[in-house]
């Protein structure tokens, strides 16, 4: 739940949607940010959670794929215009990149 509310707003478009607040509910009732307002006993509770434990991995799948659009949008909005350049490999026969002079194999490629 925590990392959920890192960005506030992405969880309180979540907890305002009532697909995404279905989604998120099942992490909510794990992690016992709800058991002062509920008027379960801490036996339904416990009885509930046992239940949720096998449903979690499902859970999180629904989760993700509910976000993945709002993923996207941030990546598109937050990545444009950084082109990232891939490093070329080191041969090991080439120059170690460290410096020393040596080949990569007897060097940094040990």
């Amino acid at each position: 739940m925590l990392g959920a509310m890192i960005d506030q707003e992405v969880f309180v478009r979540t907890v305002d949607d009532e697909e995404g607040r279905e989604h998120l509910s099942p992490f909510v009732i794990m992690s016992g940010f709800s058991d002062k307002e509920s008027d379960l006993s801490e036996a339904r509770r416990y009885e509930i959670r046992r239940g949720l434990i096998g449903d979690l991995g499902d859970c999180e799948l629904d989760l993700q794929d509910y976000w993945e659009p709002w993923r996207k949008e941030y990546l598109a909005k937050n990545s444009a215009g950084r082109a990232v350049k891939a490093q070329p490999l080191v041969g090991r026969n080439d120059p170690c990149p460290c410096g020393s002079g040596k080949k990569f194999k007897q060097c940094c490629g040990k």
